[in-house]
């Protein structure tokens, strides 16, 4: 990039010549710099490919976390059920005390809730933490740029 845009076919060439000189004269002068997508680039397929395997990337992560969504929602409304079938007795005696349908369901869908809630402010949490400390360990043996990452 030139001045943060892509350069183009003559600002490459004036690139190409500045790197030559550079190199100086004993040194044939051929194309050392290419511009994107120059299919005269011998791995301008590799190249090519990082955006198809980008696109790829994105849409497996977004299978993944709708199929992690229908599972957790299935879990979910197995352990429901599973309640209410274990307090059918409980149940009973809150609707002959007067209680409502709704109210005695709200008990039952809000406690798995409130306990998956907690689950994860407690999982981001620990995650969080863990994350920063295994970055740590990892600049003790390794020279990689942490930068900062920003998500939007």
């Amino acid at each position: 990039m030139v001045n943060g845009k892509t350069p183009d076919e003559d600002q490459m060439a004036q690139l190409n010549n500045d790197f030559n000189k550079l190199l100086g004269p004993s040194i044939q002068p051929k194309t050392y710099l290419y511009a994107l997508g120059d299919k005269n680039y011998r791995y301008a397929n590799r190249t090519d490919a990082l955006v198809k395997v980008i696109n790829l990337y994105n849409i497996s992560t977004s299978i993944l976390e709708i199929l992690i969504a229908v599972v957790v929602f299935y879990s979910l409304g197995l352990i429901i059920r599973k309640q209410i079938d274990k307090s059918r007795g409980q149940i009973g005696v809150l609707k002959a005390s007067g209680y409502g349908n709704g109210i005695i369901m709200f008990n039952f869908v809000m406690t798995p809730f409130f306990a998956s809630f907690i689950g994860g402010i407690v999982g981001f949490a620990l995650g969080g933490g863990l994350s920063s400390i295994l970055v740590n360990e990892f600049m003790d043996y390794f020279i990689l740029d942490y930068g900062q990452a920003f998500f939007s």
